[in-house]
């Protein structure tokens, strides 16, 4: 059969956006054909799936199991209008201006079918945010029950490792969780996140989808203690005010001094703002950063640099010249913005 090859491409892209290096299923595609439609669906068992369907005339019906990777290389490598696929002997044939052949792989079990009803219709701005927020998201094994991105209905955005927390004041106007697998796909597809019972997707237009089904581990999500949090870093007293990207720009260019692992530098209050310390096994670096406003006392604290750099990137980038608040509640830090869009970056006081 013929199949019109920016169609192919495009249903393609869509299901290696579900692929994982450390997953053996997801390096198989599963093509079906059925009379007159092409369908590729990818899984990581449990967690995500994806799925794109094509217009495929004169294709009989039939199963494959084909290698991801080949299929990405030979799309790749080919400027052909046209692909040109079938199936004989247990094996799937594909021509445009080159020949590939992939031997059949045995079955695989764990693919979803996902069709949700409507589409999510959030604001425009949480685009943007996503793309900040995923950078909080925990990176380690075990951290299941906070390892998604909090949409709330009236409140706003929230992502967490438990050691910093990332808010930002855009109510979505309705509630749910983005798995972390998912939201990170979601930053690079374009598509409409949708939302029902059984879990949350992307439906990416006259294509198909990715899915990721609700796990259990969400119901332990801390929202109240998180709420709570963020509404006792909204009320805190202000100790200083300071330029957004001045913060920003300094620490960026200290972080390049965190060697052997280093996270953190100490940060500690002059008569005119802060100064930024990194120690290094083999000397010091330092750099001083004016305030807008200095207000109160300030301890020296060790403040984890390279954590904080994705929310000021955000923040800066609203508005030139914004200025955010630092201040402290019990056991941790933060750094606020008050006006509209509120958002608040928290994270945990280091030794």
């Amino acid at each position: 059969m013929k199949l019109d090859m920016e169609q192919f491409k495009a249903a393609f892209a869509v299901v290696d956006t579900a692929a994982s290096g450390v997953d053996d299923c997801s390096n198989f595609v599963r093509l079906q054909q059925a009379d007159d439609r092409l369908t590729m669906a990818l899984t990581l068992i449990g967690r995500v799936c994806a799925e794109a369907t094509i217009s495929a005339p004169d294709g009989g019906r039939w199963t494959m199991y084909a290698d991801r990777r080949l299929l990405k290389a030979f799309l790749a490598t080919t400027n052909a209008k046209e692909l040109e696929a079938y199936v004989k002997e247990s094996k799937l044939t594909l021509r445009a201006g080159q020949r590939l052949e992939i031997a059949a792989h045995d079955t695989i079990d764990g693919y979803e079918t996902w069709s949700p009803k409507n589409t999510l219709k959030l604001p425009e701005e949480s685009g943007n945010a996503l793309k900040m927020l995923v950078k909080y998201l925990p990176t380690i094994p075990g951290m299941d029950h906070v390892g998604a991105v909090l949409y709330d209905a009236t409140w706003g955005m929230l992502a967490s490792d438990t050691l910093v927390m990332s808010f930002i004041g855009i109510p979505c106007g309705t509630t749910f969780f983005l798995p972390s697998e998912l939201a990170k796909i979601a930053i690079g597809i374009t598509g409409d996140l949708a939302h029902d019972k059984t879990g949350t997707g992307i439906r990416v237009r006259n294509t198909g989808y990715v899915y990721s089904p609700t796990s259990t581990e969400l119901d332990k999500f801390p929202v109240a203690q998180f709420k709570k949090l963020i509404a006792d870093a909204l009320k805190a007293k202000t100790i200083l005010t300071i330029s957004a990207k001045k913060l920003m720009d300094v620490l960026s260019v200290a972080s390049q001094f965190l060697l052997d692992g280093g996270e953190s530098a100490l940060v500690e209050p002059t008569a005119k703002g802060l100064l930024v310390t990194v120690d290094m096994k083999s000397g010091k670096f330092q750099r001083p950063v004016s305030a807008v406003s200095v207000v109160s006392e300030m301890q020296a604290k060790q403040w984890p640099v390279r954590s904080l750099l994705p929310w000021l990137e955000y923040i800066a980038a609203l508005k030139e010249g914004v200025a955010v608040e630092y201040v402290v509640i019990e056991n941790a830090s933060a750094l606020r913005l008050r006006e509209k869009p509120r958002s608040v970056l928290m994270f945990v006081d280091l030794a």
